[in-house]
């Protein structure tokens, strides 16, 4: 709601299937969007994300993944771990403002 009280035209998506991608959605998307955004909610390596930045390569479109690196994450809580991947709505807010074409 903040953004599109900003005047941002953004489409929230939410996939299907986690295993495979939406590919006609998706196709039909890049014809009115220039920027992707990706939420995962675990590891970006080898993640949906990268599964929709792949296929939309082919489109010369950029894709934007958030979510955590293959990494340890010893004694943080939940909250800090939401931080670190970029999953938090100010952050998210703020990558968006970066990236849109208006």
């Amino acid at each position: 709601n903040e953004l599109k009280n900003m005047n941002y035209n953004i489409t929230l998506v939410k996939p299907i299937f986690l295993n495979s991608i939406d590919e006609d959605t998706l196709y039909n998307l890049s014809k009115t969007h220039d920027t992707f955004v990706t939420i995962e909610d675990s590891i970006l390596d080898g993640g949906y994300g990268q599964k929709v930045a792949s296929y939309l390569s082919q489109f010369g479109k950029k894709v934007i993944n958030l979510g955590l690196n293959k990494e340890f994450i010893d004694g943080n809580d939940a909250e800090n771990i939401l931080k670190k991947a970029g999953i938090e709505k100010d952050i998210l807010i703020d990558v968006i403002k970066q990236n849109y074409k208006k």
